[in-house]
């Protein structure tokens, strides 16, 4: 996580007396808990050492540099962690007096710093005279963040000094000529920089002083790789691909299967989904089949390939005109019932069919339609498409199924080939389809309620 620099605010001290030991830059105002940040920078006739540098009485871990000589270019550096949020009076204290000096404070807080900010300091300073550019280079340690201040003392004050990559958080011109300018920058790795201010401003001047402060701010260990996955959808193996790997599942090498081998497996997946229309029901076989009826007609056929009827409805035409249709669920009836019909051929609005389930299976209705504006809809299972064992044609199972055929077929195959191995192999079976079956049902609330009609005439 990047840190979080908030410019709290500066303020100066400029003085032309004598025997000045202490200096009080005033309140500044934190809003967020986290690090306290203070850059003094200075000009005074002799070289200036700070005995502390505090906030509300707290003082501050200090870093410090006099230039020296005739002009000293002063720069003290103070921070503190854990300051919560508040008005903090900021007091300088000298260990000498000194006459004359010309001093400016920055504050700045700063929060998500996973140490100590005084613990991964970097500094650099720089000080000339007679010019009007000044620059100072920083090492950055590692990604994290810099604090920068210039103080030019020039005849001429600028209007528009500038920072070449920092943010200008403030520019303060005194009344004697003397300015100050403090920047920040954020930096996303380990790098040496050269950071240059640009003060515009007369060349004549006495001088000017120049402090970079550079913190690391190391971000979390990355996590683990985020997975990549494949986007795709689309596994759903041939048959033939089903039948080497129960055969695999049976023991038997894929160099060692014949030709009788292959024929007794697309016989057996065959057999097996024969089994698996017995074992009621494969929603994916459902569909819905619309028949028209003709009035006086009482029996239609119904495709071969369809296993049972489920639900089943008349429609009749709304009378708008509009294409709208009424639906009345219509009930099953045994051959039983139907027999037991005294008047087969009523013709009135069918209420109830018979599915005769012949090789060639049928539907008939009773009452027989009186209309031929009725249409029949039912939802039936139809048998599963044949499995082929060629050109790579898959079966017509459903991926929630893939795993049941394939211990299935194993299964199967296993009477035949690994009898040893068929016990072991039907108990997963049975329970590979006892997960897919679970799993292929309709999740909604079942009512029930009595059928009371049969007890009254």
């Amino acid at each position: 996580m990047a840190a979080t620099v908030q410019y709290i605010g500066q303020n100066n001290f400029d003085s032309g007396a004598g025997g000045i030991t202490s200096i009080n830059f005033g309140n500044f105002t934190t809003t967020a808990t986290g690090s306290l940040v203070v850059i003094v920078l200075g000009f005074t006739a002799a070289a200036a050492v700070a005995s502390s540098l505090t906030y509300g009485g707290t003082a501050l871990n200090l870093q410090q540099n006099s230039s020296g000589g005739g002009a000293n270019y002063n720069w003290i550096l103070g921070t503190a962690d854990g300051v919560t949020p508040g008005t903090y009076n900021v007091t300088l204290t000298l260990s000498a007096p000194i006459s004359g000096p010309a001093f400016s404070a920055f504050v700045y807080s700063v929060q998500n710093l996973p140490s100590s900010i005084a613990s991964s300091i970097v500094t650099n300073s720089n000080h000339a005279t007679g010019q009007s550019t000044g620059s100072v280079i920083l090492t950055y340690p590692a990604a994290g963040f810099a604090l920068y201040a210039a103080a030019p003392a020039v005849n001429t004050p600028s209007n528009s000094p500038s920072w070449s990559t920092a943010t200008l958080d403030a520019h303060v011109q005194d009344f004697n000529g003397f300015e100050w300018i403090s920047g920040n920058v954020q930096f996303s790795a380990a790098s040496t920089h050269t950071e240059t201010c640009t003060f515009n401003a007369s060349t004549n001047g006495s001088g000017w002083c120049m402090l970079g402060a550079a913190w690391n701010v190391p971000t979390a260990p990355p996590g683990p790789p985020t997975p990549q996955t494949s986007g795709t959808y689309n596994f759903g193996p041939a048959l033939s691909d089903f039948v080497l790997n129960a055969y695999s599942l049976c023991g038997i090498k894929r160099t060692e299967l014949l030709q009788q081998h292959l024929h007794d497996a697309r016989l057996q997946a065959n057999f097996l989904l024969s089994e698996w229309a017995n074992r009621q029901v494969n929603l994916w076989t459902v569909d819905l089949q619309s028949v028209p009826l003709t009035q006086g007609i009482a029996t239609y056929q119904v495709p071969q390939e369809t296993v049972a009827v489920l639900d089943a409805y008349l429609s009749v035409d709304d009378g708008t005109g509009t294409g709208n249709t009424i639906d009345r669920l219509i009930w099953p009836i045994s051959r039983s019932d139907y027999s037991a019909l005294p008047n087969k051929g009523v013709q009135a609005p069918p209420t109830t069919y018979w599915f005769d389930r012949l090789i060639s299976p049928t539907i008939t209705l009773w009452q027989v339609p009186d209309k031929t504006t009725y249409t029949l809809n039912y939802y039936r299972c139809r048998q599963v498409q044949d499995a082929v064992a060629i050109n790579g044609v898959i079966p017509e199972v459903p991926y929630r199924w893939l795993d049941a055929f394939n211990w299935c077929l194993a299964a199967r195959l296993a009477v035949m080939y690994a009898p040893e191995r068929a016990q072991p192999l039907d108990a997963r079976a049975e329970r590979a389809w006892a997960y897919a079956a679970k799993q292929d049902t309709e999740r909604v609330p079942i009512y029930m309620s009595p059928g009371l009609s049969g007890y009254f005439r």
